[in-house]
Order: structure tokens, then sequence, then C-alpha cells
């Protein structure tokens, strides 16, 4: 009766296994992207596609000053700030990515950025787990 009971656990167990691997890890996508998910600029996580698909992403910094797109400064230093916030940011982003890669090579990955005139407010790693 044990052993009986203990094969069908362990072909039971392989079975959830393989179905397991149908699905994106979001675990480990969360722990590549921690430092960024903790961090101030985190916006939210969301899965899609009968979680095959998993989006995180990032509020982009904007100058520090008012209506900067139609008006002449004396002082450039709120918009180095922002491009040194923003570099930072698509740096820890690779980081992240590199991370992934490693675990799952097959994993599809893609970016993309939202907009709202001429500014930039959303960034967003979209991480695919394709059918293989």
């Amino acid at each position: 009766m044990f052993i009986f009971f203990n094969i069908y656990y362990m072909k039971y167990l392989k079975k959830y296994e393989n179905q397991n691997h149908l699905f994106i890890d979001d675990e480990y996508v969360k722990e590549c992207f921690l430092n960024l998910i903790e961090g101030p600029q985190f916006r939210q996580i969301q899965m899609w596609k009968h979680d095959t698909m998993m989006e995180v992403s990032f509020n982009l910094p904007l100058p520090d000053v008012k209506n900067y797109a139609n008006s002449w400064f004396e002082d450039i230093k709120p918009f180095v700030s922002y491009v040194e916030e923003t570099h930072k940011l698509y740096l820890d982003v690779e980081e992240s990515v590199n991370k992934l890669k490693i675990e799952y090579p097959e994993y599809k990955v893609e970016y993309k950025l939202y907009t709202h005139g001429v500014e930039s407010y959303v960034f967003t790693v979209r991480i695919e787990k394709l059918w293989t």
C-alpha cells in the first residue's frame, strides 16, 4: 500500500512540476527586480495571458521644474538630475533582466515607454514565457 501511494504521489508531483513550467516564474522575476520593486519609482506588477506574461512598471522621474517644456531656465541642474535618475533606472532594469536571463534565457523581454504628449511617464518591462 505504501509503495503504491509513493509511486502515485511521485507521478502526481512530476505532473504538477511539468504543468508549473507552463507559467512564468513570477517569484523569481520579483526576486530579480527586488531592488526596483522596493524603490520609490515602482508602480505595479500585472500578470497576463493565464500567467504566462508579466509586466513590471515604473514611474519615470520628471524634471523638478514647472512648465519645463515651454520655458527658459538659468539652471540646468534639475535637468541633469532628471537624466541621471532616468539613466540609473534603465541601468537597474538592465541588470535585473540580465539576472532573469541567467535562469530563464527563453523568456522574451520587451520594453515600452508610455508618454503623455512630449512627457514620458511610465516605463514598462514585459516578460513572457514562450511556449516551447
